[in-house]
């Protein structure tokens, strides 16, 4: 799944797509999504604060990362869509949780570089360029 947001100034979606397609024959379907309401988003952040501090209080003491994102709640976050994405980019740089796992399962990608990972600053700053490249805010 792709996700990015139009604008006047940045109308191009490019998509980089497996050797595997080249030569078929590809169907893509592009639908507008509306922004989430008000209500919505309250609900959304109560939620994710919610499983957020079962999990940390669940696995504060874990070194175990496989422990860490099979956690009940760390699973009923990603449970949440997509919306919950500019909540776990927000968490990811004020606290430094580790929500990598999480955004690679709900946005089916991973930005981290390859000499970056492991490194857990060069991980966030890449989700963090990201968002920026892809006019996420949060």
């Amino acid at each position: 799944m792709i996700r990015t947001i139009v604008t006047p100034a940045n109308q191009d979606i490019s998509i980089h797509l497996p050797i595997d397609y080249v030569g078929k024959k590809l169907e893509l379907i592009l639908f507008a999504v509306d922004e989430p309401k008000e209500e919505k988003i309250d609900h959304l952040k109560h939620e994710f604060e919610k499983y957020k501090e079962i999990w940390e209080r669940d696995t504060r003491f874990s070194s175990n990362t496989t422990d860490m994102i099979n956690h009940p709640a760390y699973n009923q976050i990603i449970s949440l869509g997509q919306d919950v994405v500019p909540l776990l980019l927000r968490d990811m740089v004020d606290t430094g949780n580790h929500w990598f796992e999480a955004l690679n399962i709900l946005l089916g990608i991973n930005p981290v570089l390859p000499e970056h990972r492991g490194k857990i600053q060069q991980m966030m700053k890449d989700w963090v360029q990201w968002a920026k490249d892809n006019n996420v805010s949060f």
